[in-house]
């Protein structure tokens, strides 16, 4: 099977749940690229393209996989020198570290209100694992998936801002072309990855 994913989702929970896959499924051979870029599923003759978004690719199927909380975090470096924000009115004043493959519109609910902040900032990055560190490093604010955050919150490296509101979730696809729909292998990585998703978000 020929996979491909973004890199830090890739790096902090695609290869550990393949590591688990491969030990139940030895005969399956797997091969597994990390990018951020979009790669083209069939010229690269890809069985599995794991994405942030169900992509209008022609003739694409897709199979929703996960969904994953996001939140809001600084360093306490950038929180001691600029102070905390506590409202979405004052998310404007402070420096973003960018995500460029998202929008820079970020949207807060709070019960039945909803809020929307454009994100601005000097430093921008199309690699989620550098957006992470930008932020650890006191360049700004940063919406940042819950499994990236927490370590860095635990090891005291981030913090969460303003976690009394909610942000969105990043909701997780399997792409495959329809030639792949009825691969044994496919569906055996697709159930297997399903299953493992919704365990690892019980946790968090």
């Amino acid at each position: 099977l020929k996979i491909t994913c973004p890199v830090n989702v890739g790096l902090q929970t695609v290869v550990p749940a393949l590591n688990k896959f491969k030990k139940i499924y030895p005969k399956i051979a797997l091969d597994v690229m990390l990018t951020d870029e979009v790669v083209n599923i069939m010229k690269e003759g890809i069985d599995l393209a794991i994405r942030g978004a169900p992509l209008p690719d022609s003739g694409l199927q897709a199979s929703k996989l996960a969904t994953l909380k996001t939140c809001l975090c600084a360093s306490p470096t950038y929180i001691a020198e600029h102070g905390r924000p506590s409202s979405p009115g004052e998310l404007s004043n402070h420096q973003w570290v960018i995500y460029k493959l998202t929008s820079g519109a970020i949207t807060l609910t709070q019960g039945s209100r909803s809020f929307s902040v454009t994100a601005q900032g000097s430093i921008s990055t199309n690699n989620a694992a550098a957006r992470t560190a930008f932020v650890e490093a006191g360049h700004g604010l940063g919406r940042i998936p819950i499994y990236d955050a927490l370590p860095k919150i635990k090891k005291g490296t981030l913090e969460f801002v303003m976690n009394d509101y909610d942000l969105a979730d990043i909701n997780v696809y399997g792409v495959f072309p329809p030639g792949t729909a009825n691969s044994k292998k496919l569906r055996l990585l697709l159930t297997f990855l399903k299953e493992y998703f919704a365990n690892q978000t019980k946790t968090l």
